[in-house]
């Protein structure tokens, strides 16, 4: 949780904590967030939300099982950052990785959540972060349920930015002139990764890789059921071995238990 002192920092600011709100074209809590800040209604109280409170209370242990799984340290820990030109721009940094240049935000999520509504909702805050400390790289690093955490980079385009930006300073404005905020559509980062359909293409416009995955994608679909019912022989072949029979041979396969209880099936001469 934040202290007074840094809640003082941010009085009057649009910190990158405000920016999912305001790319989320949730007009509700959008508005909600506009009166919180003109003072018109008191902020909500994080103490008496468990989410909240969860998130805080891990976000040091996080940070630090991410610090030793990885090997590199994550530093400026829980510091509150003015951004360098735009004054009404601030943002609070969970943790700052030197290594590659990376400002990683944590986040304790939901297990039904899925992880690309999460990054995506979440996207504009870290760009804000990164763009505050002048980081070429952002991240979250997300406890997913109860899951180890894991790190997902955060991409954006210009498009993105642009639309973010443009959002941010129109919302300062609505504070500023007491003038509520507009409906705007939800706004989410590109896809990280392209996609390509080579049935509407014709083979001549095919990239180069192409002609040499499709024999393969061919074999995988022609042997798929077969290697179902492989898979499924395997289990269920493990499953009715008893556990005092260490060897099994039927035709020329042959059944073997090492030494730590393991069963392992091949073909024998």
């Amino acid at each position: 949780m934040l202290t007074e002192a840094q809640q003082r920092l941010r009085e009057y600011k649009t910190t990158a904590s405000q920016v999912p709100i305001i790319m989320s074209g949730d007009t509700d809590k959008l508005i909600q967030l506009w009166r919180e800040r003109i003072g018109e209604i008191e902020p909500e109280d994080l103490g008496t939300r468990w989410p909240v409170q969860l998130g805080s209370f891990c976000e040091t242990f996080i940070a630090d099982w991410h610090q030793r799984e990885t090997g590199h340290e994550l530093i400026r820990r829980q510091e509150f950052v003015q951004h360098p030109s735009i004054a009404y721009i601030s943002a609070t940094i969970d943790c700052y990785r030197p290594f590659d240049d990376t400002v990683i935000d944590v986040k304790v999520c939901n297990a039904w959540m899925s992880i690309t509504d999460i990054t995506n909702y979440y996207a504009g805050q870290v760009r804000v972060q990164q763009a505050c400390i002048g980081a070429s790289r952002g991240a979250l690093l997300i406890m997913h349920g109860s899951a180890e955490p894991r790190e997902y980079e955060v991409y954006a385009d210009e498009d993105y930015d642009k639309e973010m930006w443009g959002r941010i300073a129109a919302f300062q404005l609505c504070v500023e002139t007491l003038t509520p905020p507009a409906p705007l559509p939800k706004i989410v980062p590109p896809e990280q990764y392209r996609s390509v359909d080579l049935e509407q293409l014709p083979q001549s416009a095919w990239p180069n890789w192409a002609h040499s995955i499709v024999p393969q994608l061919l074999v995988w679909s022609e042997t798929k059921i077969a290697a179902d019912q492989h898979k499924l022989a395997t289990d269920t072949i493990k499953a009715l071995t008893p556990d005092d029979v260490g060897r099994l041979s039927f035709s020329d396969l042959g059944v073997t238990r090492n030494r730590a209880g393991a069963l392992s099936i091949k073909r024998v001469a």
